[in-house]
């Protein structure tokens, strides 16, 4: 059963209401998803919803704009130097916005550089550590042949 929550009298805000639902039905975990082509409402019962959606929608917050208000220039060149003005107001900030993204991108650069360089000084002790293990093994098996002979 759907109830309209701007109906209900009670403490929480308007605003934050969405659905109150409640049913006898299973607990969500043996619930199944229905097939796309399968109605959850009558389609007389979505006439008769399509109020209380609407009037939910207004009284959410984020479709409300109390503030949106319309500038009308008086003058086309007033609305070219307002709009270029704009323009360059938008790409100052993103310049100045740059600046610290651009400082990261060189240090994680030269993080990456230096990584890199510890890698390949890696990858050579371990070239050099594997024919340290092969001469130990060839040392091992001429000291067993030695011993035996």
């Amino acid at each position: 059963m759907i109830v309209n929550p701007l109906s209900l009298e009670s403490d929480i805000p308007r605003s934050s209401l969405m659905f109150i639902y409640t049913s006898s039905a299973k607990p969500p975990s043996d619930l199944k998803p229905l097939h796309p082509t399968q109605n959850l409402i009558p389609s007389s019962s979505k006439e008769a919803l399509i109020p209380t959606f609407v009037s939910l929608a207004v009284s959410l917050p984020q479709f409300q704009r109390p503030f949106t208000t319309t500038a009308v220039p008086k003058s086309p060149e007033l609305a070219s130097d307002s709009d270029e003005e704009t323009l360059d107001n938008a790409r100052s900030h993103l310049m100045e916005d740059m600046h610290p993204l651009n400082e990261v991108s060189a240090c994680t650069k030269v993080g990456t550089e230096l990584l890199a360089q510890c890698q390949v000084k890696f990858e050579e002790g371990l070239q050099k550590l594997k024919e340290l293990g092969k001469i130990h093994e060839r040392l091992n098996r001429k000291y067993k042949n030695f011993k035996k002979g």
